[in-house]
């Protein structure tokens, strides 16, 4: 199968990087973790404010790298099985983020010196971005 002409389900790559958004708006808010992560980033909301933190730029960055994320791991997905559903995209989901992006941010993490549970914040809010991309892009073959 190439990888490029596979057939998408492109509704499920819409949806799956709506759920990144709202995933990632859940996570970082007060309901969530926004006071855990406010203290390990060192920062106050008034600073990232300052700073650009919900700018249109930065909001129009995260729909297209959702979008993007989306696109990507239905290839994946597609291209991993004859016929992939459900558990198929939570594990492509899963193995995509430990063997790229997981260990990736990681070694941002220790040679920029910050701290380990502010990559586990992080990383587990992209963790489950990721498994239930893959979740909603597997099922909605």
């Amino acid at each position: 199968m190439d990888l490029f002409t596979t057939d998408l389900n492109y509704w499920a790559v819409l949806v799956a990087a709506a759920i990144a958004m709202i995933v990632g708006s859940l996570w970082y808010s007060p309901l969530l973790f926004a006071q855990p992560w406010l203290r390990l980033l060192g920062k106050s909301m008034e600073q990232l404010t300052e700073e650009g933190h919900g700018s249109a730029v930065a909001m129009t960055a995260a729909v297209i790298g959702s979008l993007v994320t989306a696109y990507v791991l239905a290839l994946v997905i597609n291209v991993s099985s004859d016929s992939p559903g459900l558990v198929d995209g939570i594990v492509v989901g899963a193995l995509l983020w430990a063997g790229l992006v997981g260990v990736q941010n990681l070694l941002g993490f220790l040679f920029s010196a910050r701290p380990i549970r502010l990559w586990l914040l992080d990383g587990g809010n992209q963790l489950v971005t990721f498994v239930l991309m893959g979740l909603v892009i597997g099922l909605w073959r």
